[in-house]
């Protein structure tokens, strides 16, 4: 861990907040950021504070999860969950996938016996591994980003099938996969083997715009005219985000026919820049937070360095200390931005759900409209950079138990403004998932544990040229 050295004075509402809650810095309204680098250095009142946030996010999975033996959407996990009405509406891909791996955690953390947690786990891959031969659930074995919770079928609207949902779905399932072992292993590596990646893969000619490079399309749709020459198939990964998870399983596939080789990871764009006197680091186009996350969640990158000589670890750790240290330079444009509330992400806000929350340095230069959602926090954004920044994540986690509305069934709402005094009623599951994911990992790195002894991942990391 790359340890920061910083105090901040902060305002003296928050930093109440923060010793009441945490005990450090009984004397003073100075809050230290050099104080935790690992779960051990935790107080009392942090350490129940992650636990408890990571059974209410446990029990999201668990509870909401459609547990009808005769459906044929049994296991499927949905995309959000309202506070108000408690209502449901389609299932995610990709919640689904994280839901499979809290699970084990679940389990790991004593929350339910591992027979509980083995029967539920492979219920939903014999689901996944029905569907996925249905062309109405999936495309060349590649999930549809949203699928109906109660018959597995394509949710109508827009929709497509995902390429990252489905590789998220799938590092989830591996996960679990190695944890239970036995029929629930046996069964993921069938779904796995399935998926024609290399179909995805689009070959451009040396004098188009690309410059001869080999992009992974983020998915399929039949009505797409994205690329005219491949019809059906969507844009492409590329530029830098969250898909390097995907990068390692189509290269760890063990069907040869349908894997990628290293180009579409090492030819995407990897720009590079720095907020302040912070270090470099390689951003994507919005550069929200969960972007340098969620293959973090499932990949433990510690050690490692690619051809190219990248430490994507270190790479998101720089990150987060920009993400953070940039809401604590602007803190004047919000009254939601502070040392202990950060993390600009993908998120709801007061009028919908925007994906252009995230912070400089960016590919996309905002335009005047971005000022109606730029108030907008999403808790996700600093609790799931923990393994990162430890202590600007925890103290983040005790400041947003503070507030009365963001607490909610499932542990913490998703978002607030307070400019507004505006408090999401919903939360988002691929939210919930990345935070149990990581609190996990920082207490006692089991989810990586377990995806990383997975021979998809050594595998895909050993073709891709990522190595000790």
């Amino acid at each position: 861990m790359k340890k920061l050295k910083r105090t901040i004075l902060a305002t003296v509402s928050i930093a109440a907040i923060i010793i009441g809650c945490t005990g450090t810095n009984k004397n003073s309204n100075i809050i230290s950021f050099d104080d935790i680098e690992r779960f051990e250095d935790l107080t009392n009142g942090q350490r129940q504070a992650l636990e408890d946030e990571l059974r209410l996010s446990f029990d999201f999975f668990w509870t909401q999860a459609n547990t009808n033996p005769n459906s044929p959407g049994f296991g499927l996990i949905p995309d959000r969950w309202n506070l108000l009405t408690g209502s449901v509406g389609y299932s995610s891909t990709a919640a689904t996938g994280f839901g499979l791996a809290t699970i084990a955690v679940g389990v790991d953390e004593g929350f339910i016996t591992f027979e509980e947690g083995e029967a539920r786990v492979y219920g939903t891959v014999r689901t996944l591994h029905d569907l996925q031969t249905n062309g109405n659930s999936a495309h060349q074995g590649v999930f549809y980003h949203f699928l109906d919770m109660q018959t597995g079928l394509r949710s109508s609207g827009w929709n497509d099938a995902s390429t990252i949902d489905t590789a998220l779905l799938v590092a989830g399932m591996m996960t679990a996969g190695e944890f239970f072992g036995g029929r629930i292993k046996e069964t993921v590596q069938l779904i796995y083997s399935r998926i024609n990646w290399a179909y995805f893969v689009n070959d451009y000619h040396p004098n188009s715009r690309w410059n001869g490079r080999q992009f992974v399309s983020m998915g399929f749709r039949s009505d797409s005219n994205s690329n005219p020459d491949r019809p059906g198939l969507l844009s492409n990964w590329d530029w830098y985000a969250e898909q390097i998870i995907l990068y390692i399983l189509a290269a760890g596939t063990p069907n040869p026919d349908f894997r990628i080789d290293e180009r579409p990871f090492y030819q995407m764009n990897r720009p590079a820049g720095q907020w302040g006197e912070g270090n470099k680091f390689i951003y994507s186009f919005f550069n929200s937070i969960f972007t340098h996350q969620f293959t973090h969640a499932f990949v433990d990158f510690r050690g490692t360095r690619d051809r190219s000589g990248i430490d994507w670890y270190q790479n998101s750790v720089d990150a987060s200390l920009a993400s953070w240290q940039w809401t604590i330079d602007n803190k004047n444009r919000s009254k939601s931005f502070s040392e202990v509330s950060w993390g600009l992400s993908a998120s709801d806000w007061s009028g919908g759900y925007s994906g252009y929350l995230g912070t400089p340095p960016r590919g996309w230069n905002p335009d005047s409209g971005y000022s109606l959602v730029e108030g907008t926090v999403n808790t996700q954004g600093a609790l799931s950079s923990i393994i990162f920044t430890p202590a600007q994540s925890v103290h983040a986690l005790m400041y947003y138990r503070s507030i009365p509305e963001l607490q909610g069934r499932f542990g913490l709402m998703g978002a607030f403004d307070l400019d507004k005094n505006w408090f999401s009623t919903d939360i988002i599951g691929i939210d919930k998932g990345i935070t149990a994911l990581m609190f996990s990992n920082f207490r006692n790195g089991l989810v990586q544990k377990y995806f990383m002894q997975s021979d998809a991942a050594i595998g895909g990391m050993e073709r891709l040229g990522i190595t000790q």
